[in-house]
């Protein structure tokens, strides 16, 4: 924020001013405080003091370290709290107007007082931009904008201050740097043609720059990310005999592209091999999302389709937005390849959770299970009670009701040891869809049909156990006892 006002005051000010350092003027605006503040490398105590004494309030706070610290501003017919949050957030204070005085604190404040401070700095940027579009200081003014708003989060606008650097001042040393960061803030919208094109436009121009192989690097990505794997791993190849990476982030970076590039070609294994090793020596935190995304393309190469999903779901966790809905979908389908539609189902409730609509996903593993399905067909009930057992496990106690209710009249014809299992699935199910006094009410039903005195004990102590559960202990002690 420091630059930015040394900047602005660059811009804006004459060549030419008065030998006075600031310029200070508080005016009641249909009784609101607007002050206009000039000041050119002017120590921060006197300006305070100005201000504080036009605006007749004491000065409260000032410590005696902060006598050095010299500002300059440029703010005209602002409101006065507008004002000294702009100038005391710039070398890192803040203040408060209360009771007739003005009390000063080191540190911003929350993030709304600092959202005034970039919407007050941009305001000033466009004000001389406007005035002196041509000033040999117009770039670095762009630049700065671009940098508040990708601090800010708003990368669409920082895209758009760099492009017009690009355009409107063609000739200045700052334009590699704009094309890159361009070509970075694309890449992160995944726009990989367009960020492709702007790091080919900064490799074309005439003089070399500091950014040429660091382009190099990232445009092979944006060429395997278009599917021109062999292609990209040309380029990563040159690249590394031309100049081999000098720390670890490069040949993290430069390894994590051959893994794409590798997986893209079809060689699953031999780029999970790679990975294991970049995951062992050079992955941490911040580079953690990227590896678990090219663990799941890798593995879905190499044939490994229920790992791939569970790389998807795990990446799933550390991103948010169309991410999220694009990692769960592909890892509820990889679920239904491999066969594993009690896990596709499972899937689908996290995306549900997360806003994101798997119903198509849903309806195939319903099929699947032949859960829409009045009839039994060729399935076996034992079958059904061990699919049920498994909707259980993964969560799903309303599919596994949908699946043992349509079984009740026919649990005769099972064995005891399958009217056992049924009877403790049907048990957790309704417990957990219906509370657990329709749990009991089964239980009590199903005991007269069971003769074994261990399969007996099992739903004893099954339905004690969900008594616990629930906190009545005096019911939980009489089902341990034998009594429901």
């Amino acid at each position: 924020m420091r630059l930015a006002l040394a900047l602005l005051f660059a811009l804006a000010l004459p060549q030419a001013r008065d030998a006075q350092r600031f310029h200070v003027d508080v005016t009641d605006d249909d009784g609101e405080l607007v002050c206009t503040l000039q000041a050119d490398n002017a120590p921060l105590h006197d300006v305070l003091l100005e201000l504080s004494e036009r605006a007749q309030v004491s000065l409260d706070g000032f410590d005696t370290s902060w006598r050095k610290t010299l500002i300059s501003a440029d703010l005209r017919k602002r409101p006065l709290r507008q004002v000294l949050t702009f100038v005391l957030g710039s070398v890192g204070l803040s203040g408060e107007l209360r009771q007739g005085a003005l009390h000063l604190r080191e540190g911003l404040e929350a993030s709304d007082e600092r959202e005034v401070l970039y919407d007050a700095a941009l305001a000033s940027y466009l004000r001389v931009l406007r005035d002196f579009p041509e000033h040999a200081l117009a770039a670095q003014a762009e630049r700065s904008q671009a940098w508040i708003e990708v601090e800010r989060g708003r990368l669409a606008a920082a895209r758009a201050h760099y492009e017009s650097l690009i355009e409107q001042h063609g000739s200045s040393e700052l334009v590699p740097e704009a094309l890159y960061e361009c070509a970075l803030l694309l890449m992160r919208d995944e726009a990989w043609q367009e960020a492709s094109n702007r790091l080919s436009d900064l490799l074309r121009l005439e003089k070399e720059t500091e950014y040429e192989f660091k382009a190099r690097l990232e445009l092979a990505w944006c060429v395997a990310e278009l599917g021109e794997f062999e292609r990209a791993l040309y380029m990563i190849d040159a690249l590394d005999a031309v100049e081999p990476p000098t720390t670890d982030a490069e040949e993290l970076r430069r390894g994590l592209v051959r893994v794409r590039t590798m997986a893209g070609l079809g060689q699953g294994k031999a780029a999970l091999e790679l990975l294991d090793d970049l995951d062992a020596r050079l992955v941490d935190g911040e580079s953690r999302g990227t590896s678990l995304e090219l663990r799941a393309i890798a593995c879905r190469a190499a044939g490994r389709i229920a790992d791939a999903a569970r790389a998807w779901v795990s990446y799933s966790e550390l991103v948010d937005g169309p991410r999220r809905a694009h990692a769960l979908s592909n890892a509820a389908q990889l679920a239904l390849e491999a066969d594993d539609e009690i896990g596709a189902m499972f899937i689908a409730q996290l995306a549900k959770d997360s806003g994101v609509d798997l119903t198509a996903t849903v309806r195939e593993a319903r099929t699947r299970l032949s859960l829409d399905q009045l009839e039994l067909t060729a399935t076996t009930l034992a079958q059904r009670v061990a699919r049920a057992e498994r909707l259980l496990a993964g969560g799903l106690a309303g599919e596994a009701l949908e699946v043992l209710q349509p079984l009740q009249a026919q649990v005769a014809g099972l064995d005891e040891d399958s009217r056992v299992r049924f009877s403790l699935a049907y048990g957790r199910a309704l417990e957990r869809e219906l509370g657990v006094d329709a749990a009991l009410e089964h239980f009590r039903d199903a005991l007269p049909h069971i003769e074994s005195p261990d399969a007996r004990v099992r739903i004893y102590l099954l339905a004690a156990e969900l008594l616990e559960a629930q906190g009545r202990l005096d019911d939980a002690i009489e089902a341990y006892r034998g009594r429901i």
